[in-house]
């Protein structure tokens, strides 16, 4: 639990330094993805911001697939940065 609150400690701080730089909008939603997501959404409640799975953006047939290109959409983000800024 601990380990937890740690983590969620981090992200606020991360989240309230972008606010304070104006680099996210007073109404944009806090988006989880990845497995955890569970912290994002943790987080938004904390912020009284709204919550969206991503799994709800991805057009998939598949509830599976879905699921799995949440799961994977974080690693993909930053294999894709690190390919287009080098």
């Amino acid at each position: 639990m601990a380990f937890k609150q740690l983590q969620l400690n981090t992200l606020n701080t991360a989240v309230a330094r972008s606010l304070s730089r104006n680099l996210i909008e007073d109404v944009a939603p806090v988006i989880g993805a990845g497995a955890g997501k569970f912290l994002v959404r943790e987080l938004a409640k904390q912020l009284n911001r709204e919550y969206v799975d991503v799994e709800t953006l991805i057009a998939a047939n598949s509830e599976q697939v879905r699921h799995w290109a949440s799961v994977c959409l974080p690693a993909y983000a930053v294999a894709y940065l690190a390919v287009t800024t080098t």
